[in-house]
C-alpha cells in the first residue's frame, strides 16, 4: 500500500493556541516511528507538511523527511464574523457592534488557521501525486503533537470509509486524525473554504468536532464512518484527554502548565494578536489578492 501522511498546524507547544512552553518535537516523532512507521512494514509512506511553527522547521524536517513541505509565519485571517447573539457580552476579544475581526476572537481564528493549514498540506500532496503520477491508497490527515500509543495498521483500514477515533457524541466526532481515500480527505480539507463563507456562527459551542461531523455526514452519510483504536472519552477533562489511541503529547506527558498569574494566557494571546494583526504582509485578504 502507498500511504500519504498530511501533518498540519502548530508543532510543539504545551498549551492551546501555541501558548505555554515549547516541548521537544522528537517526543511525538518517537511515537510516530514506533506506532505508524514501524507498524506498517509493507506500506510505502510519504509525509507532507504545513506548519506555522517556523522555529521548529529544521528539526521537524530532519525528523520526518517530508516529500514536500511549507513552513510560514502565521497568517491573519482578517474575516469579519459574528458569534451567537451580538447583543450579549462577549467573553473574549473586543468587537464593534458585536462583529469580530479575525484574531480578535482567538478560538474562532484558530479554526480558520487550522483548516487553512489542512488545505495547504493537502494541496502539496495532490500536486506531488500529480507531478509524479502517484495514487495513494490511503491518506491520513493528522497533527504534529500526538503521542501514538497503539499500532496504526493501515492494511486493516477500509479504503472506502473515513476512519476516526471512537465514539461519536452530541459534540460531534473526534478530530485528531482522519484516514480515508484521496476523495474523502480532499472533501475534509475543503473545510476552510466552508468556514470562510460563514458570517454568523450560531453559538459559542461551534468547534472542529461539530464542524467535522457536519461536513463529513452531510457529504457522505453517517455510514461512511469507521473507527480505529480505543475510545477517547468525552466530557471527562484531563482524564478523558489521556485516553484513546493517540492523546496529545501535552496531555500524555502532563506538560500543560497553568500560568497562575494569567491562567487564560491572555497576555501571550495579546502579543500574538499584536504581531500578526499588524503585519500587513500576513493578512489573508492581501495574500489572496496578490495571488490572483
Amino acid at each position: 500500500m502507498k500511504i500519504a501522511i498530511l501533518m498540519h498546524g502548530l508543532a510543539g507547544s504545551s498549551n492551546k493556541y501555541g501558548t505555554g512552553n515549547q516541548f521537544d518535537v522528537s517526543v511525538s516523532h518517537k511515537h510516530f516511528v514506533e506506532n505508524v512507521l514501524n507498524a506498517n512494514p509493507n506500506c510505502e509512506i510519504d509525509v507532507f507538511m504545513h506548519s506555522w511553527s517556523t522555529d521548529h522547521e529544521k528539526s521537524v524536517i530532519n525528523l520526518y523527511k517530508p516529500k514536500d513541505c511549507l513552513f510560514e509565519d502565521q497568517i491573519h485571517f482578517d474575516f469579519e464574523y459574528i458569534v451567537g447573539n451580538p447583543k450579549l457580552p462577549m467573553n473574549e476579544g473586543s468587537t464593534t457592534n458585536g462583529v469580530f475581526f479575525g484574531m480578535e476572537n482567538i478560538r474562532f481564528h484558530s479554526l480558520f488557521s487550522r483548516w487553512y493549514s489542512a488545505q495547504v498540506v493537502n494541496d502539496l500532496k495532490n500536486n506531488y501525486a500529480k507531478n509524479n503520477n502517484l495514487n495513494y491508497d490511503l491518506v491520513m490527515l493528522t497533527r504534529y503533537d500526538l503521542a501514538y500509543l497503539e499500532p496504526f495498521e493501515f492494511e486493516k483500514m477500509n479504503k472506502d470509509k473515513i476512519t476516526i477515533i471512537p465514539p461519536i457524541s452530541n459534540h460531534g466526532i473526534h478530530d485528531l486524525f482522519f484516514v480515508s481515500n484521496t476523495a474523502g480527505v480532499n472533501r475534509i480539507c475543503e473545510m476552510f473554504q466552508e468556514l470562510a463563507k460563514i458570517k454568523h456562527f450560531p453559538n459559542w459551542n461551534i468547534h472542529s468536532h461539530y464542524l467535522s461531523a457536519n461536513l463529513i455526514i452531510s457529504s457522505f452519510g453517517i455510514d461512511c464512518l469507521d473507527f480505529f483504536g480505543s475510545k477517547r472519552l468525552w466530557d471527562m477533562g484531563l482524564e478523558g484527554a489521556k485516553t484513546g489511541p493517540c492523546p496529545l503529547v501535552r496531555d500524555h506527558y502532563d506538560l500543560f502548565e497553568r500560568n497562575t498569574e494569567d491562567p487564560l494566557e491572555l497576555k501571550s494571546i495579546s502579543k500574538m494578536r499584536e504581531k500578526t494583526m499588524n503585519d500587513k504582509d500576513r493578512q489573508y485578504s492581501m495574500i489572496t489578492s496578490n495571488n490572483k
